[in-house]
C-alpha cells in the first residue's frame, strides 16, 4: 500500500546510528588529531624562522636531542633520581599524614589544639621552605625530599581530618552495639568510610609533588650541573631543548 501525499514516514534510529552520531565516538580521533596539528603548526613556525632557533627549535631537533639523551642513558638516570625523590617524599607524607589526620579527626581536643597550626603551615608555599631545607639538611637529596614532603603532608592531614569528622555518627553507634572497638573499628568502619576522599586527595598531592620537584631539585648540590641545565645548555647541541 502506497503512502498518500499527506502521510509522512519516520525513520527509526538504531543503536549503531546513535553511536555513530554521538560526539563521544569522535573523542579518540580528536585526541590524536589535536596534538598532530599542534606539532605541524610548531614545525611550520620553526621552519619559517619566526623566532631564533636557540629559543624555538624545530620538532626534529627536539626529537634528535631526546634520542641522544636516551642513547647515552643520562635522561633515564635523571628520571630515576627524580622518581626516587618524589616517591620518598610522597610516601613519607602519606605514612605520617594519614595517621595524624585520623588522630585529629577522632579527637576534638587534638583538633582544637593543632588544627590552627596545620592550617597555618598549609597556607604557606612549599617553596618558602627552601632556605630552611638547605640550612637544616644541607644540600643533596634530603632537602629536596623535605620540600616534597612539606608540599604533600599538610593537605593529606587536612583531608583525612575532614573525612573522619564527616563520618556519620550512626556508623560508630552501630559498631559499638556490635562490639566493634579498637583496631577493628578502624579497619571496619573508619578506613572504608574515608577511603574515597583520601584517595582523591592522594591523587592531587601526588601531582603537587611533581610540581614541587623542579624547585626542590634546585637545592641539589651543584645547581649548574643539575639535569635541567644540561638540557637547557648542552655544548653538543649548542641550543636549549625543552622537553
Amino acid at each position: 500500500m502506497r503512502a498518500g501525499p499527506g502521510c509522512h514516514t519516520s525513520r527509526t534510529f538504531g543503536p549503531l546510528d546513535m553511536q555513530s552520531s554521538s560526539p563521544s565516538s569522535r573523542a579518540p580521533l580528536l585526541a590524536v588529531a589535536t596534538p598532530a596539528v599542534l606539532v605541524l603548526l610548531w614545525a611550520a613556525m620553526a621552519s619559517a624562522h619566526l623566532f631564533p632557533t636557540s629559543l624555538f627549535p624545530h620538532p626534529w631537533d627536539v626529537a634528535r636531542g631526546l634520542a641522544l639523551e636516551l642513547k647515552t642513558g643520562r635522561l633515564v638516570n635523571d628520571v630515576i633520581a627524580s622518581l626516587f625523590r618524589v616517591s620518598t617524599g610522597f610516601v613519607l607524607s602519606v605514612v605520617l599524614g594519614v595517621p595524624a589526620g585520623l588522630l585529629l579527626g577522632h579527637s576534638a581536643l587534638a583538633r582544637n589544639a593543632l588544627l590552627p597550626i596545620v592550617n597555618f603551615f598549609r597556607s604557606l608555599s612549599p617553596l618558602a621552605w627552601i632556605p630552611f631545607a638547605i640550612l637544616w639538611l644541607g644540600i643533596g637529596d634530603p632537602p629536596a625530599i623535605f620540600l616534597i614532603f612539606m608540599a604533600a603532608f599538610f593537605p593529606i592531614v587536612l583531608a583525612t581530618t575532614a573525612a573522619v569528622a564527616n563520618i556519620p555518627s550512626v556508623y560508630f553507634r552501630v559498631a559499638r552495639d556490635l562490639g566493634i572497638t579498637g583496631s577493628r573499628l578502624l579497619s571496619a568502619v573508619t578506613l572504608p568510610a574515608i577511603a574515597p576522599q583520601v584517595i582523591t586527595t592522594l591523587r592531587v598531592t601526588a601531582g603537587l609533588s611533581w610540581l614541587v620537584v623542579v624547585a626542590a631539585e634546585m637545592t641539589h648540590g651543584d645547581v649548574l650541573s643539575s639535569w635541567y641545565y644540561h638540557y637547557i645548555i648542552d655544548e653538543r647541541l649548542y641550543r636549549p631543548v625543552f622537553i
